[in-house]
């Protein structure tokens, strides 16, 4: 949902960086997208192998000289648990696509969250998802569009936030929630006075025809595929929502 981010290795083996590398390529199509970041080139997020004293000493000093890169978010990477207190992220061996990026976005949002939103609220919106990440993300970027934003992570939190609305702009949702699902959801937000003209964009992992046409069945205006590109979800939101 933003620029790549970049990311700058120390330690890691030769094989442990082309299978960084060949998990990031993955992501051009995520949320949040990431890359290696240039030689000459400042990086977002530091991965640094903590089983290599040498690597260990190497961020060590990188830090120590250079401020900036003392305070990007730090991950390291290790076949132990990192021990508790540490404000570094922790990724454990192997490098596998699901844990890497689990911990990059992670590392994503404190940076996003640092950047503070750059735009004015001129609208509202809802969204609704059991992923504190995917709440956050959505939260980050809406604001950024200057869309102010309420957080729910169940259905039932969900009908709370409406019951007690004049109205949004728009509603994101997701289909897979504890208790009431994303389609019952959805049909009882589209009975309501107050809600009934609200866009309904549903954001979920499913993606076959027949949950797209449970999804147009249950009154929703867009059906989004998570992982959803930075453009298709801005298309998406200005579909609805005038700059």
């Amino acid at each position: 949902m933003g620029s790549p981010l970049g990311i700058l290795a120390i330690g890691l083996s030769t094989r442990e960086q082309n299978v960084l590398r060949s998990i990031v390529g993955l992501s051009s199509a995520r949320t949040q997208s990431y890359s290696i970041a240039p030689e000459h080139q400042q990086p977002d997020i530091l991965l640094v192998d903590r089983d290599d004293p040498v690597a260990l000493s190497e961020w060590q000093v990188v830090c120590s000289k250079d401020a900036p890169m003392s305070a990007l978010p730090t991950v390291f990477v290790s076949k132990d648990p990192v021990p508790e207190g540490t404000s570094h992220y922790a990724l454990k061996r192997p490098l596998v696509a699901s844990r890497v990026f689990s911990v990059l976005d992670e590392a994503a949002l404190e940076l996003q969250e640092a950047a503070g939103p750059v735009a004015v609220m001129h609208h509202r919106a809802l969204v609704v998802d059991d992923s504190p990440t995917t709440r956050k993300q959505l939260q980050i970027e809406l604001e950024r569009l200057g869309i102010a934003v309420e957080l729910a992570e169940t259905g039932e939190a969900a009908l709370v936030c409406l019951n007690f609305s004049t109205g949004y702009d728009l509603i994101f949702l997701d289909v897979v929630l504890p208790g009431v699902d994303g389609y019952k959801l959805c049909k009882t937000i589209k009975r309501t006075k107050v809600h009934k003209r609200t866009p309904v964009i549903m954001l979920t992992g499913k993606g076959s025809p027949f949950d797209r046409v449970r999804g147009k069945f249950a009154g929703c205006n867009t059906y989004l595929t998570k992982p959803v590109g930075r453009e298709k979800f801005q298309g998406a939101v200005r579909k609805y929502i005038a700059s």
